[in-house]
């Protein structure tokens, strides 16, 4: 199990062109081979030639759908076709990548069935064309934020959304950071079994989502990364964490090795 990083928590000294060269250089040489990149990153005009000259390897992407796009679920048409034309827009950008997992939210966070109707709607149509990229969508397990949703949409009801589709090209991504908020993190995972092709790794006190460096808190990180491999889950460990001590190489490979040992720890877990 491979160690891999996204670029979502990376902040805003990444977020323009010259940054993000700066950064892609930087996790190379912290010895990373893989990472994930937000959907901000890859809007940018050289995401795609900083990671080639970087050496870096393009593992999954992380999508707006759900994320800066909540507009997959509005009651306006229009809203709705807008937001879908921008995922499709950033779904080619990432076929560069291709295969690979595309992470989007879950958004049947509501008691509203015609909410639920627009949602699906709106997968089916982005699934539509991501089948034909080789684009695998990776619907991402939801935090428990009772102050922002309706209701919790579980592990549970995310892998059945996504199980419905009987799609090769609709998998979940399993965030730890979000599973167990709310969940025993042995059954959330259970419960996505064979159906996970991609994984977020952060760590949290059990109150809140935190995106904490794995060990930084409640999480049995080696338990977990054993019952992901147990539930199918073949890919890297990825890592979707803030870093310690700010964008250097040092925490970056800091950070890197620190989840090498977990992985090797979970070896002997299960």
């Amino acid at each position: 199990m491979e160690v891999s990083i996204c670029t979502g928590q990376f902040g805003p000294e990444s977020r323009e062109a010259a940054g993000f060269e700066r950064v892609a250089e930087m996790v190379a040489v912290a010895g990373y081979r893989l990472v994930e990149p937000s959907s901000w990153h890859l809007r940018l005009p050289n995401s795609h030639s900083a990671l080639a000259a970087a050496g870096l390897e393009v593992w999954a992407v992380h999508g707006s759908f759900g994320c800066v796009e909540p507009g997959a679920i509005s009651e306006s048409v229009d809203e709705r076709r807008h937001t879908l034309d921008r995922e499709l827009e950033l779904l080619h950008m990432a076929a560069a990548y291709a295969p690979c997992p595309y992470v989007i939210h879950y958004l049947n966070r509501y008691n509203d069935p015609a909410v639920a109707e627009r949602w699906r709607n709106s997968v089916q149509e982005l699934l539509v064309h991501a089948a034909a990229l080789q684009l695998t969508l990776a619907v991402e397990t939801v935090p428990f934020k009772p102050e922002e949703n309706e209701r919790y949409a579980d592990t549970a009801e995310v892998a059945a959304f996504v199980r419905a589709f009987d799609s090769e090209y609709l998998r979940v991504c399993v965030d730890v950071n979000h599973a167990n908020l709310h969940e025993d993190l042995g059954q959330a995972i259970c419960n996505c079994s064979g159906q996970i092709s991609d994984i977020h790794i952060s760590d949290n006190h059990g109150l809140k989502e935190e995106h904490l460096q794995p060990g930084e808190g409640v999480i049995d990180m080696p338990f977990a990364l054993a019952a992901l491999r147990e539930a199918g889950y073949s890919g890297p460990c990825n890592l979707e964490c803030y870093v310690p001590g700010g964008l250097t190489v040092e925490s970056l490979s800091a950070l890197r090795v620190a989840a090498e040992e977990l992985v090797a720890k979970s070896m002997s877990v299960l």
